[in-house]
């Protein structure tokens, strides 16, 4: 590579402020689901975020009265 070269490679990629996806702090999970189940875990998340979610109280509370149980959170 002569000089020209390196200074156009030294100008391409890396990260450029405003560019890419904003954070939301979402993580990718994996589940082995049915069809059925995918679309009702979709319709439940749907409703969740639209609702501005419970907080961890009423969710135990909801949770509970279906009768299942509540895995403790990371850090409890």
């Amino acid at each position: 590579m002569d000089d020209s070269e390196n200074k156009l490679a030294a100008k391409r990629g890396g990260r450029r402020e405003g560019a890419g996806r904003r954070p939301t702090g979402r993580k990718k999970v994996m589940f082995f689901i049915t069809e059925d189940e995918k679309l009702y875990l979709k319709s439940c998340l749907e409703a969740y975020r639209v609702a501005g979610g419970p907080t961890h109280d009423e969710f135990e509370t909801i949770i509970e009265s279906k009768g299942q149980q509540i895995l403790p959170l990371a850090g409890e």
